[in-house]
């Protein structure tokens, strides 16, 4: 799993931060009166992911998946029957919530992820019921239904045992805003891999 605990160490050329993927050479433009390039280091000290809930309920992001039966919500009962494709991986974390989030309006943002590193973010939502309320910031956010997810299985009421589809988007920094459930039925589930295969 990656170390995201670990000061993050970024390139600067002049103003610009180079972004990890980036190759060197793209953002040289050579001064024929210069015979030196100067680079800046930088080290950001903290977690390279941080969550927060803006409606000021518990989150945490765990440094893990659940097991089955754990626990999804710091505030239900209700717990994990399958983690899907969610399952043994080790450079995943699951974003502990609560519930209770459910109500917020799909236009208002409900959490904020904090990210540093490159990521990709997952949300599983419960069934496809409960996308049709966020429909519409998926699309203009340009999230994506993954064919390759399989998505958790959790009990819960009143339609449980619940499982939905799988949406992701690749992150490489930066904050991102999570828009609100809208649905009375609970809120979507949100998983995070630190070591993505960008490629």
């Amino acid at each position: 799993m990656a170390d995201t605990e670990a000061e993050l160490v970024q390139i600067c050329l002049g103003t610009t931060v180079l972004k990890h993927c980036a190759m060197l050479g793209d953002f040289l433009v050579p001064d024929r009166d210069k015979s030196m390039l100067e680079l800046t280091f930088l080290k950001l000290l903290g977690p390279a992911v941080t969550v927060e809930a803006l409606t000021g309920r518990e989150i945490k992001l765990l440094d893990s998946v659940p097991s089955r039966g754990d626990r999804c919500h710091f505030d239900r009962s209700y717990r994990f029957i399958s983690l899907g494709s969610f399952a043994d991986k080790p450079s995943m974390r699951y974003v502990m919530t609560s519930n209770d989030d459910k109500g917020t309006p799909s236009d208002e943002a409900m959490w904020r992820l904090n990210v540093r590193m490159p990521v990709i973010v997952y949300l599983n939502f419960r069934s496809e019921m409960h996308v049709r309320y966020v429909r519409k910031w998926l699309q203009t956010g340009d999230w994506t239904r993954s064919t390759q997810m399989e998505s958790t299985v959790t009990s819960g009421i009143p339609n449980g045992p619940y499982s939905g589809p799988v949406f992701f988007k690749a992150v490489s920094d930066g904050l991102l805003d999570l828009r609100g459930s809208d649905c009375g039925e609970g809120t979507y589930f949100v998983f995070i891999d630190t070591e993505p295969d960008l490629s």
